[in-house]
């Protein structure tokens, strides 16, 4: 479904992008609560969420995400260098606002 929502993206279709993004949010927080270490497959539910985040302009989600990713990995100075840049960036613009509001 991941491949889904981008391809719609692509397409110009933003309205359907978003419905399915939102199941692909969706879908990926399931697993990380199922599996908090399913971090190897280069779909994991990190990374989705990581890229759909990114794309989605959601910097604050994307740190949160980032800093649960500092628990696996203690030290880890790229996720350091990437939670600071980000946090630098929100300093300087508005936040999107997700489909539900927050």
């Amino acid at each position: 479904m991941y491949q889904v929502s981008k391809l719609y993206l692509m397409a110009g279709a933003i309205d359907r992008f978003e419905k399915y993004s939102a199941l692909v949010e969706r879908d990926a927080q399931d697993a990380i609560r199922v599996n908090p270490e399913d971090i190897r497959s280069s779909y994991n539910p990190y990374s989705i969420l990581l890229d759909l985040y990114e794309t989605k302009g959601e910097r604050s989600k994307e740190i949160t995400l980032l800093k649960k990713l500092q628990t696996l990995f203690p030290g880890d100075r790229e996720l350091e260098d990437r939670i600071n840049e980000l946090g630098a960036l929100i300093g300087k613009q508005p936040q999107k606002v997700d489909s539900l509001g927050k």
